[in-house]
């Protein structure tokens, strides 16, 4: 469980810091937009960074990982460590 800990910290950290990065970058070329329905004017839309939005997507990712690492958890629990050690896979 440990192990689901730590990848899901790391990758949601990564998940977010790579996100935010590339909405900003995409938010600075910005994104042309064709003008909206009676209108002649297109425009310029730009990506906002929510910091709730964010965290939750963070945690999201965190929590899916340590969900997923349960069900193989609790099968690992109730199997011998010799026995665990002398499967050969």
């Amino acid at each position: 469980m440990m192990e689901c800990l730590l990848l899901g910290a790391i990758g949601s950290v990564l998940g977010v810091v790579i996100g935010v990065l590339l909405a900003i970058l995409i938010s600075a070329v910005g994104i042309p937009m064709p003008p909206s329905p009676n209108s002649n004017i297109g425009f310029t839309a730009s990506i906002e960074l929510m910091p709730w939005v964010t965290a939750e997507a963070a945690a999201v990712g965190l929590v899916a990982t340590i969900l997923a690492g349960v069900i193989p958890a609790l099968r690992a629990r109730r199997i011998a460590i010799v026995d665990a050690l002398r499967q050969a896979n």
